[in-house]
């Protein structure tokens, strides 16, 4: 998975697979219960804050799911979901409550458009699971999370990251301060990551085509 996508990865994982990345032991227990494959995907969404020399563009952000189950003759499917800023009036607000810094925040959710694709996904995922067949599945953020202002400086690259998962449940913390630079331990790495969140200018034109 693309570096870029740590956000949604840690996401993922977080609701997914049961593995911490560091989340707090409370929102940990807040989300015991969660079940992504019944939640009404439009309440779900997320709030990143990035560093000031990156400006998170959610408008252009691609989620891709990679679907494949038993018995399936075609193989694996890869479906696009697009997601896009979303806007709460709350949202602000409820996040500062939570927050140990201040700042701004984009927050995503899972476009319109795609909500109908990522609700046939939960009910197949469903379906699969009431037959007692296997399968996996995997997402990642294909493209539009962010983009740089300049190049990426010397130091750390510190994120934070909070869901709301439904409205019963209410934001939560899942990342704060955490350094994406750890993540970045080679040339190839930074290369792989500045490609996902290219410069500002370049990424308009290529969102552009």
């Amino acid at each position: 998975m693309r570096i870029t996508g740590l956000i949604f990865i840690a996401f993922s994982a977080a609701l997914l697979s049961g593995c911490s990345w560091d989340v707090p032991i409370a929102t940990q227990w807040k989300l015991r219960a969660f079940d992504m494959g019944t939640a009404d995907l439009t309440k779900l969404r997320f709030a990143l804050r990035t560093p000031e020399w990156a400006a998170p563009t959610p408008d252009k952000t691609v989620l891709v799911t990679t679907l494949a189950s038993e018995g399936e003759k075609d193989g694996e499917r890869n479906v696009e979901i697009h997601l896009h800023r979303a806007a709460y009036a709350k949202d602000a607000e409820d996040i500062a409550n939570l927050s140990q810094k201040t700042g701004p925040l984009d927050v995503y959710e899972i476009a319109p458009r795609d909500l109908p694709t990522a609700q046939a996904l939960q009910a197949e995922a469903r379906k699969l699971k009431a037959e007692g067949r296997h399968g996996h599945n995997g997402v990642k953020v294909d493209r539009g999370l962010a983009c740089r202002k300049a190049n990426v400086p010397d130091g750390a690259i510190p994120i934070d990251v909070f869901i709301h998962p439904d409205d019963e449940i209410g934001w939560l913390p899942l990342l704060e301060n955490y350094d994406v630079r750890a993540l970045l331990k080679t040339p190839e790495d930074l290369r792989k990551f500045e490609e996902g969140a290219p410069l500002c200018d370049k990424h308009a034109q290529r969102a552009s085509r």
